[in-house]
């Protein structure tokens, strides 16, 4: 919406710069046993790929990295988001496992972010966004568009489906959704429950949106009011 500059990274061997904050042993490798201690195992120094402690441990020394380092905060809404206020700007860094994204308000900075942590951390600079998480990123003059057709395509080629003749939605039968229904009573014949749907916006975007049927019964329609409510106030939160 403001035109700022979008920068994706992605951080080469990021499990590897884990720090373990427990003791972890491991057999030997296979090919690398050695013949005068074969029974001795080995005590890991730093986190490896496979180890299940691997993730947090990669994550936990990028966060501290984040807030100690280079002075960022970290979302309440979300823990892989962090923020940063510098002189009047604004600069946010989206990190999902070894992949980030970086945005603010100004592109020096993002730069200069982007060159710190390669002081830190191997990393490709992937330039401007445009794939992140099976999503398409397109640069437009009024804000970006977003598509998910390379990942339906794939997924499709996946399961040898792209032959297929395209059709509607499928929907359950009897089930209604209109642009101003919350919730619907027990519109499911076989087990009467209801449907809640939703839709927010962040300005004129949508962000997020949901339809689907309610996990418990509602004995009235009063009730699944109540319950819609309350699904997209958590939303909201």
């Amino acid at each position: 919406m403001n035109n700022w500059l979008l920068r994706q990274i992605d951080v080469k061997n990021a499990f590897l710069n884990g720090i373990l904050d427990e003791e972890v042993n491991m057999a030997q490798p296979e090919g690398f046993v050695n013949s005068q201690k074969p029974q001795h195992i080995c005590k890991l120094r730093k986190a490896i790929y496979g180890l299940k402690q691997a993730p947090r441990a990669w994550f936990a020394r990028f966060k501290t990295t984040m807030l100690s380092q280079w002075h960022f905060q970290n979302s309440k809404s979300d823990n892989s988001l962090f923020n940063k206020r510098e002189n009047g700007h604004l600069l946010l860094v989206l990190v999902y496992i070894d992949d980030s994204i970086i945005t603010g308000s100004n592109s020096t900075k993002v730069q200069q972010v982007i060159q710190d942590m390669q002081k830190t951390f191997a990393l490709k600079d992937l330039g401007e966004l445009s794939y992140f998480l099976g999503i398409e990123v397109f640069k437009l003059q009024n804000g970006i568009h977003l598509s998910q057709a390379k990942y339906m395509t794939d997924l499709l080629a996946k399961d040898d489906l792209v032959s297929c003749s395209p059709v509607p939605t499928p929907i359950s039968t009897g089930q209604y959704l209109t642009k101003d229904s919350d919730s619907d009573w027990a519109c499911d014949r076989d087990d009467r429950n209801s449907v809640a749907s939703f839709t927010m916006y962040l300005g004129p975007n949508m962000v997020s949106w949901s339809s689907k049927k309610q996990s418990v019964i509602s004995r009235s329609s009063a009730e699944a009011e109540y319950r819609a409510l309350a699904h997209a106030a958590s939303e909201v939160v």
